[in-house]
């Protein structure tokens, strides 16, 4: 047997419409949309930033575009994306499990290749990423041209720890996974696939779709030694990078590989806050009431007798409805995006406007 360690290479990534008010509120409120904003992306970045990840296959921008916070031309669409903690991942060749093209179980020095193991039947996968802990066998199923294995399925167990804030009652659940794989296209050679694909289910049904490219052929040019993946999901997008660490039967096929992957859960999952409907319905209404007790506080201001308890009072509502409406715009925001402040501001604009009007009205009428 020949085994050769390599290094693992790391890379440092990564890190509206407003609505014309004629009064210092419309001013004020466009201040509070762009902080706001500012705020959202200063958060999003704090999942990533200031950590180590691997070379991805694409990037921290294009990751929050498929989990459905962005559109792909920028404009921001709701939520906080923040990513999930790097899960670690180790696929081992399980021993005396190597397939030899001419059947011996023996390794030879023959240096035209024959006798060689070209490719392993069975491999311990153990993941772990927090509290989760995922550990099971993949077995290959098919071998079409005797170089590496073509198609295979994987079983795994996953243990998830559930902890209460002060760590003293924890809660396990398992889940099971149950993965197939395939081979789309091999390189010219033969001896080796350069993508392939799995499908992924879970016992609740869940499931994911990943796709594997290779990165960097190895040294002999018998197997692929880097990979990057993506994986999608109804509720989450992973990004995987994989290389090989040690090496089998003269650098002929990988017997041990880490993976790195990182996730960012989808905007319309329950941690992903992302609902225009709610925006407008729930941040939308519940505001108005602040705009329209601003608008009629402003439009009295200074109209009534200038008595201290009265013009106490008429400050007070309207200071009142302003920051009542500060709250509801961060919900705006983080529910609706951008477009829960396009049809948020025309419904609290036209409610201002209204109770201006309207108050304005009245003291004429009594004038």
């Amino acid at each position: 047997m020949h085994t050769s360690e390599k290094a693992r290479p790391y890379h440092s990534s990564e890190p509206g419409p407003v609505v014309p008010f004629s009064s210092i509120v419309m001013l004020y409120e466009a201040r509070l949309v762009r902080s706001t904003l500012f705020f959202l992306v200063l958060s999003s970045s704090l999942g990533i930033v200031g950590g180590v990840y691997p070379d991805y296959p694409m990037t921290f921008a294009d990751m929050k575009v498929l989990a459905g916070y962005y559109t792909e031309d920028g404009k921001y669409l709701g939520g906080i994306p923040k990513a999930d903690p790097v899960s670690k991942e180790i696929y081992e060749c399980a021993a005396d499990t190597y397939f030899y093209p001419s059947g011996n179980d023996t390794v030879t020095d023959s240096t035209d290749g024959k006798d060689e193991a070209t490719a392993c039947m069975e491999w311990r996968a153990d993941e772990s990423a927090g509290g989760v802990f995922q550990k099971g066998t993949c077995e290959c199923t098919s071998i079409d041209n005797e170089n590496y294995c073509s198609a295979w399925t994987c079983n795994q167990v996953k243990e998830e720890e559930d902890c209460n804030s002060s760590g003293s009652n924890c809660v396990v659940s398992t889940n099971t996974d149950a993965v197939l794989c395939q081979c789309d296209l091999d390189v010219p050679s033969g001896l080796y696939c350069d993508s392939w694909s799995c499908k992924q289910i879970d016992s609740d049904g869940r499931e994911e779709f990943e796709e594997y490219h290779c990165q960097r052929e190895a040294e002999s040019g018998h197997y692929c030694e880097a990979w990057n993946g993506n994986v999608t999901a109804s509720d989450e997008v992973e990004v995987v990078t994989c290389e090989c660490v040690a090496t089998w039967s003269g650098d002929r096929l990988c017997s041990y590989w880490e993976c790195e992957e990182i996730g960012l859960s989808s905007c319309n999952s329950t941690r992903g806050w992302c609902d225009l409907g709610l925006s407008i319905g729930l941040a939308g209404v519940f505001g108005l009431a602040g705009a329209l007790a601003a608008g009629f506080s402003f439009a009295s201001f200074g109209c009534f007798e200038r008595s201290t308890t009265g013009m106490r009072a008429v400050v007070c509502t309207g200071v009142g409805g302003i920051l009542w409406c500060m709250v509801w715009s961060v919900g705006v925001v983080i529910w609706g995006g951008l477009d829960g402040v396009v049809y948020v501001g025309i419904m609290w604009g036209v409610g201002f406007l209204l109770a201006t009007n309207t108050t304005g009205c009245i003291l004429y009428d009594k004038g």
